[in-house]
């Protein structure tokens, strides 16, 4: 018992180290001075066990599944494909999935960056996405699909939309976190491909413009993975059919266990105005009632 005790300590302790570091980055790049409060602390708090959660559902996304589709629902609705961020696997993407299913979506499929031993960086990644929505565009039937992605994820999948062949393939797409114009944290991973793609002067970023398919932005100034915050907002998602939506006092890997962006990403999909307050009040009632298409 003290064994395990002094094992669960120490992952929950380096976990906290780590999360720590990249919010007193955050905190140092912010204008304004900041104190410490009661909101922050909660963010750190659930963002530790955010972290904590998602190192251990790791290895349940090694293997790739294939896209099948979930009970037969009332309403037909464009497959959605769950995009994970750097690092990440098809198991962050769980409750998303989980939470969409619950609520109608018929064809909701996560997907690994990479096959095994496949070439890695933001450009081999977005290659791998065309891949993988042409193939549930096959199996599904549908023309197009919608795309929810996880930081990194957003900028995969921008590179397929606007440099690849994803063009006209996709519907909506909804980011979470997407350091769209870099993120200084990205020099703890200068070794790997991937993480060099997401420095803000990468030739990945000052490729980026604007999406050809509608887009969503959520981001959060809790964010200790963009830093700068503002760096998950470009100029051109506030414009056109392009919506960003900034929730408050939300962490990065938290995003993706939140109540409140699943509203969001709801609403986003179904083509509502997530900065609606009231449509998204009504939305988070109706998630906090019976299971169903809401």
């Amino acid at each position: 018992m003290t064994w395990a005790l002094l094992v669960i300590g120490l992952y929950i302790g380096g976990i906290a180290l780590v999360v720590g570091i990249g919010m007193a980055i955050l905190v140092a790049s912010r204008e304004r001075p900041w104190r410490p409060d009661r909101a922050a602390l909660a963010v750190f708090a659930r963002e530790v066990a955010a972290h904590a959660l998602f190192l251990l559902l790791h290895p349940l996304g090694w293997v790739q599944l294939s896209p099948r589709p979930f009970l037969p629902m009332q309403e037909v609705r464009p497959p959605v494909l769950l995009v994970p961020g750097f690092g990440m696997n098809r198991s962050c993407m769980f409750f998303m999935s989980l939470a969409l299913r619950r609520r109608g979506w018929r064809w909701v499929w996560s997907i690994n960056h990479r096959a095994p031993g496949g070439p890695r960086g933001v450009a081999a990644f977005a290659s791998h996405l065309e891949a993988q929505v042409d193939l549930l565009r096959r199996v599904s039937g549908s023309e197009r699909v919608d795309l929810v992605c996880h930081s990194m994820g957003g900028l995969v999948a921008a590179q397929a939309l606007q440099h690849g062949a994803l063009a006209g393939k996709v519907r909506r797409v909804v980011t979470l976190g997407t350091p769209y114009q870099g993120t200084q944290m990205a020099a703890f991973g200068f070794w790997l491909p991937e993480h060099r793609d997401l420095f803000p002067d990468s030739e990945i970023v000052r490729r980026l413009e604007d999406n050809p398919a509608p887009t969503t932005a959520i981001w959060s100034r809790s964010d200790h993975l963009v830093v700068p915050s503002g760096r998950a907002e470009p100029d051109w998602v506030r414009h056109g059919p392009h919506r960003s939506w900034e929730l408050e006092s939300l962490g990065h890997l938290e995003m993706l266990t939140s109540v409140r962006v699943f509203a969001a990403v709801k609403l986003a999909l179904l083509g509502q105005d997530a900065t609606d307050e009231d449509a998204v009040a009504s939305s988070l009632i109706a998630w906090a009632g019976e299971p169903g298409v809401a």
